[in-house]
């Protein structure tokens, strides 16, 4: 059986390709080349592409291994058909041609990240930037890049995205959702928490009293005409807050700021006191231009909060919940740019030093290089700081991950670990993208595992220790081990890899004892009958519990990343293009394709009663699907 074609691929790409990359010569450096690129990307009903050609036919092994699995074969024809070489000297111009292909696929990637686009032909998109930039790399070599020039191109084009270049149409440069410090999901402005800030649950809390987040993102700031800030917050109380700070963008002495103030004083003329107001003023006060909403600011409720500046139509407007509540009275002057390269950006302290510390939560925060509609800030109220994400639909649970190394399931949420001398256990929900810390300062976690109950993970590769899955206190379960590799269980036991042997315990805890001793190659996986596993060459390994038989299973290859189990089908990952996900039904039979993911990597996958969910480096997101 063939495996499903791909459609929508080409036509994309090519559409793509076949822009004008600025330079005529370049044109016609590329023109071999986009007729091969074009014949890999065509298709249409009746014909066979060479995408369709170079895949692969696989078949289940039956247990008494009678039958094997056709090897993949791969086509021969490539990019090594085209042969066209640039002039010496000409790589430069031709590499620095490529730029607004790359800057393309790069705002698209980061689009899809930051979870801002609509579900619907999101992932077209994304499929698109990840196809395009992967042919980028083949065809930079083409035209004669050397590395120092392509990454001098993903450079330049990581700055014209923070610059407000909306090549893929989403405005997003910045996002800060609190789910692990001050992370910026979008463009890696990591932000600092100061004075006794802290993350709880997806929120920065800010006591009032000195805490504050430092965002460094003045550059960006100095760059943008036109902009959108928007916010969640919840506001404890109006108390002592006259004047205190949702956000504040200074020069550091008072004199030229972006400010936004749950409740002004109103000593300045304003239309209303005690309300929410934004200003832009240089300088402070006789050059202040204010919006001033006449109703007050929510409290003890989570609030969006927006503030558009339109250079165009020169006029600022305030929204809150999706409402605008004010704007600008006479067309303004100022814009972010105008202020020059500011000192500070920070969230919930004032420059002026008389004003009080906010006091409440900042669920998410995030900054726009373009003034948003109306239209557009009543959708994101709509859909909250976290979208609520549709099973069926393949989804980014969280991004901003960068070390994730082992990942479990169950029914409402994900769990992984981030390896690093002070890793994290961490969890998120399925649904919403809500993440938690479980644990954290923990030594190199390197697997995890899950049965509803507990979260179990290793550590340092000698000790594995278990925790309540929504928080509590942490048990050593065995220690004194070495180089545990997977990990896994059924509720019941724990199983991993440890050399060349399969081990178990209770999860309770106990001696540690070998159930198999064999040659191992990759992951594990285990439900409530059987145990799989990969040897060297990419063959599946099934066998009964406890310690049964062990027989082939299915011929997979070496570059199966992720295997996982939910009694019913044996879930399999392929990290080579075109990186699908595949199910096989546990009592044996023909492989079906569960979905086509993105065109990127699959490094760690999980599956749970409803859900399917794997990590993807390329995009330091781990996504999901429903089954």
């Amino acid at each position: 059986m063939k495996g499903p074609a791909l459609p929508g691929r080409s036509y994309i790409t090519r559409s793509l390709l076949r822009r004008d990359t600025g330079s005529a010569s370049s044109q016609g450096v590329l023109a071999a080349c986009r007729r091969h690129v074009a014949g890999l990307s065509r298709h249409s009903p009746g014909a066979q592409s060479p995408y369709q050609r170079v895949r692969w036919r696989r078949r289940a092994t039956p247990l008494d291994g009678s039958v094997s699995s056709p090897i993949r074969k791969r086509s021969s024809s490539g990019h090594e058909r085209c042969k066209h070489r640039l002039a010496p000297g000409d790589s430069t111009t031709h590499c620095r041609s490529l730029a607004p292909l790359q800057v393309k696929a790069m705002r698209t990637m980061s689009e899809f990240s930051s979870r801002n686009s609509k579900p619907r032909g999101g992932w077209d998109a994304l499929r698109q930037a990840t196809k395009v930039s992967a042919m980028l790399a083949g065809v930079l070599g083409l035209v004669g890049c050397t590395p120092e020039q392509q990454l001098q191109l993903e450079q330049d084009a990581l700055s014209s995205s923070r610059a407000g270049l909306t090549m893929g149409g989403s405005s997003l440069l910045h996002r800060y959702s609190f789910t692990a410090g001050g992370t910026d999901s979008v463009s890696a402005a990591h932000a600092t928490l100061e004075g006794g800030a802290t993350t709880v649950n997806g929120e920065v809390i800010l006591n009032g009293a000195g805490a504050y987040v430092n965002l460094p993102i003045t550059g960006t700031l100095a760059s943008l005409q036109d902009a959108t800030f928007e916010a969640w917050v919840k506001w404890d109380s109006a108390s002592g807050q006259t004047w205190a700070r949702i956000f504040d963008f200074n020069d550091g002495v008072w004199y030229k700021s972006l400010v936004l103030t749950p409740r002004n004083g109103g000593f300045d003329s304003g239309p209303a006191v005690n309300t929410p107001r934004f200003s832009i003023f240089s300088p402070a006060i006789s050059g202040e231009e204010q919006a001033t909403s006449a109703i007050k600011f929510p409290m003890g409720a989570l609030t969006h909060v927006a503030v558009t500046m339109d250079s165009v139509a020169r006029v600022n407007r305030l929204y809150i919940d999706g409402v605008q509540v004010a704007q600008t009275t006479t067309p303004t002057a100022l814009t972010p740019a105008s202020l020059g390269t500011l000192a500070n950006a920070w969230l919930g302290r004032s420059a002026y030093s008389a004003d009080p510390f906010f006091k409440g939560s900042i669920s998410e925060f995030r900054v726009h290089g373009a003034a948003l509609s109306s239209n557009a800030l009543t959708a994101s109220y709509q859909a909250g700081p976290d979208t609520v994400m549709a099973p069926g639909t393949e989804h980014v649970v969280i991004d901003g991950r960068t070390d994730v190394a082992g990942m479990a399931a169950d029914t409402t949420s994900v769990y992984w670990v981030e390896k690093r001398t002070d890793g994290q256990v961490m969890k998120a929900s399925l649904s919403t993208g809500r993440a938690q810390v479980l644990a954290s300062g923990r030594e190199n976690p390197s697997a995890v595992t899950t049965d509803a109950t507990f979260v179990y993970w290793v550590e340092n590769g000698t000790t594995i220790f278990k925790m309540p899955v929504n928080g509590g206190s942490i048990t050593s379960l065995a220690s004194g081990l070495s180089g545990i590799g997977q990990l896994v269980t059924d509720g019941a036991e724990l199983f991993w890899t440890q050399g060349g042997s399969i081990l178990h315990m209770p999860v309770q805890g106990g001696t540690p004892a070998i159930l198999y001793t064999t040659a191992l190659a990759g992951p594990l996986a285990v439900d409530g009958h059987h145990l799989y596993w990969m040897v060297p060459g990419g063959t599946i390994v099934k066998a009964a519990k406890p310690g049964g038989p062990a027989s082939s299973f299915w011929n997979s290859s070496n570059s199966t990343t992720g295997i996982a189990s939910d009694g019913t089908d044996l879930f399999i990952a392929e990290n080579l293009s075109p990186y699908d996900i595949l199910r096989l039904p546990v009592g044996g039979s023909q492989w079906a394709l569960a979905f086509a993911v993105r065109y990127g990597n699959i490094t760690s996958l999980a599956v749970g009663p409803n859900r399917v969910a794997w990590f993807d480096p390329s995009l330091g997101a781990i996504l999901a699907k429903g089954k």
